[in-house]
């Protein structure tokens, strides 16, 4: 019983510890960092999403959704939505049912506590994404084991024929799924028909359009999305605004259209590469009717977000990085100077201050390039940031100044053999 005690009572007891003390650390009823929903509410919604787990065990679909399981919406009380209450209560009645009769149904037992405590690991106030489908794979591993026990029990030709039907009709299922999944444009297409109210399954979709040159395919696909899914989504928008920036159709006037759509819009750290790709292509030209100081506004007023205001959070600081852009590209370097300074002012971001290095060495602003160099350079030296997780080697950092430091030179060698006036 000490050794029971010790060694399967202790560790789990343990974690859970760990755990309720990072749990009230991060604050249960405040956001994740980087998520939209809280611990509290991602406990809710866990029992609403075990349910749906079961439900595609026993009522299997040809398909889901797949990967795009963002349109999961949140349980934000017990009785918001009210399937909340009768999933837990769903939950506990199967719990109850298997310790209670764990002796005279001991294959039951089996497999209900072993899907429970499976999905212990991730199904909890763990901030993980809300439903992805692999979880339940080790955790459905007995589910059908008194199924079979019962089945067992018939004549063995029934059985045998029960099993065969059973086992070609998963056959056909997992056929059909490979085949839709053996091709990405079909996969997001299917996802994206399955799952209307997914963000990531419509702009995977509209995107995979665009790259085929189906572009308005594309943009309908985007404003279908951006009609009938509630709220401002700015994977939605953004990638609009980017797929008419580079087809030539992005003007001021829709800009400012849509400019509202960005007011208090918190800046979802995993679209950071599609903001950039939308502000380069202002930038570079793509879309001449559109000025590149035209999208500062709408992107400022992204900080009156709690979220986004936060000096040390991601978002603050990215969002300060994109002004320090556009105010550079506007010839304003003393505005841009201040907004990239305010978004290096909350935590030390090795590639952060390397992209900044990159954009003033870029418009031929050596000085200040080398100077945010130094700085970045200073962080892994002085050990203020873990270099194994600086996402910049020191070596990288030498390599950028010896090269900013060689244009530098041959433009000064450049202008000094030129003729005076």
């Amino acid at each position: 019983r000490g050794w029971c005690i010790l060694f399967f009572a202790g560790p789990p007891v343990a974690v859970l510890a760990y755990l309720v003390v990072i749990a009230i650390g991060q604050g249960v009823f405040e956001p994740l960092p980087r998520q939209d929903y809280s611990i509290y509410e991602r406990t809710l919604t866990q029992g609403r999403v075990l349910v749906d787990y079961l439900r595609h065990w026993f009522v299997p679909d040809m398909y889901t959704a797949g990967v795009f399981q963002d349109h999961v919406i949140k349980s934000t009380g017990l009785l918001s939505p009210v399937t909340t209450a009768l999933s837990w209560f769903t939950h506990g009645a199967l719990i109850a049912a298997a310790v209670v009769w764990r002796r005279r149904w001991p294959l039951f037992a089996l497999a209900v506590l072993f899907f429970y405590a499976a999905h212990v690991l991730e199904s909890t106030f763990v901030g993980l994404e809300m439903y992805y489908e692999h979880r339940n794979y080790l955790a459905a591993a007995f589910l059908f084991l008194p199924i079979i026990a019962l089945l067992a029990k018939l004549d063995k030709w029934v059985f045998a024929a029960i099993s065969v039907a059973v086992l070609l009709l998963f056959a056909t299922f997992t056929h059909r799924s490979a085949t839709i999944w053996s091709n990405y444009p079909d996969m997001v297409a299917a996802a994206a028909e399955k799952a209307p109210t997914s963000i990531r399954a419509q702009a995977r979709y509209a995107t995979t359009l665009y790259n085929a040159q189906h572009y308005a395919e594309a943009l309908t696909v985007l404003d279908d999305a951006i009609r009938n899914i509630p709220g401002a989504h700015a994977e939605l928008f953004v990638n609009r605004l980017y797929m008419q920036c580079n087809l030539g159709l992005l003007t001021d006037d829709e800009l400012a259209r849509v400019a509202p759509d960005f007011q208090g819009l918190y800046f979802r750290p995993g679209l950071f590469s599609l903001y950039n790709a939308m502000i380069e292509s202002v930038v570079r030209g793509n879309c001449p009717a559109v000025q590149p100081a035209s999208l500062r506004a709408p992107l400022a007023s992204m900080l009156e977000n709690p979220l986004n205001a936060a000096s040390d959070s991601f978002s603050h600081a990215r969002i300060y990085y994109f002004l320090g852009v556009l105010d550079l590209e506007a010839g304003n370097l003393d505005r841009a100077t201040t907004s990239f300074d305010t978004s290096l002012s909350g935590t030390p971001d090795a590639i952060l201050g390397m992209r900044i290095a990159r954009q003033f060495a870029n418009r031929g602003h050596t000085e200040e390039a080398l100077r945010y160099a130094d700085d970045v350079a200073a962080l892994l030296l002085g050990g203020r940031i873990d270099a194994a997780s600086a996402g910049v080697a020191i070596e990288e950092v030498d390599a950028f100044q010896s090269a900013v430091r060689a244009d530098r030179d041959a433009q000064q060698d450049s202008d000094s053999d030129r003729p005076d006036p």
